[in-house]
């Protein structure tokens, strides 16, 4: 049998080591909740930026669509004033 102040002894350390695991593992609940949040912004990002991505898509065939339009009455207009400068009642 050990005498008592070594058993007292190794109870002290067993009692450091149990306070120094609970530690950990509370730090490593924390690291954990951190992942999840992280995990759970990433996928967060990643759906906005597919939705802003599409929405961009969209606003650049509307805006290409619209300068179309533009080039064809810009050179519908260049046709009527061509044709308004050969015409003589218009001279």
């Amino acid at each position: 049998a050990l005498p008592i102040s070594e058993n007292l002894k190794l109870s002290r350390e067993m009692g450091k080591y149990r306070k120094e695991r609970e530690q950990r593992e509370k730090e490593r609940g924390k690291v954990d909740s951190l992942i999840a949040m992280l995990q759970e912004s990433h996928r967060t990002l990643i759906a906005n930026n597919g939705r802003l991505t599409r929405e961009l898509d969209d606003v650049r065939r509307r805006h290409q669509h619209e300068v179309e339009q533009l080039h064809w009455s810009y050179e519908q207009l260049k046709r009527t004033l061509s044709a308004t400068k050969s015409d003589p009642k218009y001279n």
